[in-house]
Formats: C-alpha cells, structure tokens, sequence
C-alpha cells in the first residue's frame, strides 16, 4: 500500500508538539506501507533529509515568497 501525507511542514525536528506527533504517526505506519510526505519546504533540508532518513520519501513544494513590491506586484494582482 502507498500513502500521500499532506502537511504544511516537515516534521523535523521534532521541537513542538504538532511536529512530535507527525513524526510519531507517520514513522510507525512507515514500518508497514510506503509513504509520500509532501510538504512545503527546500529540496535538501535538514528536514527533508531527516524525514528521508525514516524511510519516508519527501516530496518538497518550493515555499518562495513573491516580492510584495514593484512591476511584479502589480501584474500579479491584474
């Protein structure tokens, strides 16, 4: 069986209580069935890396903010 888990961060490290429970869930169920996380983040991230190490495939979703001034501004709101 394969899971996609969507969630708006990675789960490492895990320093909150989101996070620890995440990270709790998604690596026991890892054990049995293969999992996609995908998450907004950077390719090569710690925490990329540290869900990959679980046995977890990360899929990363660029997180890049647009610039809030100039020409760009204007266009994106047209």
């Amino acid at each position: 069986m394969r899971i996609l888990y969507l969630d708006e961060e990675f789960p490492y490290p895990p320093n909150s209580g989101k996070r620890i429970r995440s990270l709790a869930l998604v690596s026991r169920l890892a054990r049995q069935v293969e999992i996609d996380y995908l998450a907004f983040g950077q390719a090569g991230s710690e925490a990329a890396q540290g869900v990959a190490a679980l046995g977890i495939n990360p899929l990363v979703v660029d997180a890049s903010i647009p610039q809030k001034s100039g020409f760009e501004l204007y266009r994106r709101l047209l």
